[in-house]
């Protein structure tokens, strides 16, 4: 069975206090031992009134905690029952101190509790045992801090890394949109570029006809002064005039060949545990 503290102290009270305490006490460790751990808690409790901060009743009320999982308020009780003269009882209050911090995951206070009841108990198997499991469980709980610490990092990678995907993907839309109208407006102006110079040429060939015809109608007037004579030669000038308005025809016709290859032209952007284990002592 559990090891639930019955002690007889020697003090100096009066024997009516002495004999209620011990009475209450005893009561408390026979419903202990029958599992009933509410009412032997209760009785615990009501000795304590007659004895305040009785090391025995401080041990014993937190090994009832201590069944019920208030593990919390087992280390309150066990610290103050380390307030004995004798090191037997404190090594015990130390192991059960350990296996509180033990099951609160408190592992660090578990192996400073359990190395002092070595220290006081060097034979205690139970406390060797639980020392090097505290140990092995905070390594375990560091390791998985650090795993979860990293797991954190990963996914706050991971989260960011989406945002700038986002951000370069907006950024890519929008670049496009900006590209796509500066090609329609590129396209636009050398539209209006290739009809302003389609009507220039137009303009100046038109011109230049007038020109032409002005200058053939004054030779056509200059023969007919010259009358019959020099027949043969206003022949020969009329057949050199001809030749050359057949050159004008054919530069102006190259002038405006070459105007049509610049007008075709395009700009084209792409883009692109260990099992579960005896907290406390038997007695």
């Amino acid at each position: 069975m559990r090891r639930v503290l019955i002690f007889i102290l020697i003090t100096c009270v009066s024997t009516s206090v002495l004999a209620d305490y011990r009475k209450l006490n005893k009561k408390g460790n026979e419903a202990y031992s029958k599992r009933d751990i509410e009412q032997a808690l209760k009785y615990y409790q009501e000795a304590e009134i007659e004895k305040p901060q009785e090391p025995v009743l401080e041990y014993n009320i937190g090994t009832a905690l201590f069944d019920q999982a208030k593990y919390e308020d087992a280390v309150k009780r066990y610290s103050k029952a380390l307030l004995t003269d004798d090191p037997a009882f404190q090594a015990d209050a130390y192991y059960n101190l350990g296996s509180s911090f033990f099951r609160n995951e408190k592992y660090a206070e578990a192996i400073n509790a359990y190395q002092k009841c070595l220290e006081l108990k060097p034979d205690d198997v139970d406390a060797k045992y639980n020392l090097e499991l505290s140990r092995k469980k905070l390594k375990e709980q560091a390791q998985n801090q650090q795993n979860e610490k990293q797991d954190q990092q990963q996914q706050d990678q991971e989260k960011q890394e989406e945002q700038d995907q986002q951000q370069q993907q907006q950024g890519d839309d929008q670049q496009k949109q900006d590209d796509q109208g500066e090609s329609e407006q590129d396209q636009q102006q050398q539209q209006q570029q290739g009809q302003q110079g389609e009507n220039g040429e137009d303009k100046q060939q038109q011109q230049q006809q007038q020109q032409g015809e002005g200058e053939q109608d004054k030779k056509d007037q200059g023969q007919q002064q010259q009358g019959s004579e020099g027949q043969t030669e206003q022949q020969e000038g009329k057949g050199q005039d001809e030749k050359m308005s057949k050159e004008d025809a054919d530069r102006i016709l190259k002038a405006i060949g070459n105007a049509e290859k610049d007008l075709q032209k395009k700009i084209n952007r792409t883009k692109v545990k260990y099992g579960n284990y005896d907290s406390k002592k038997d007695w």
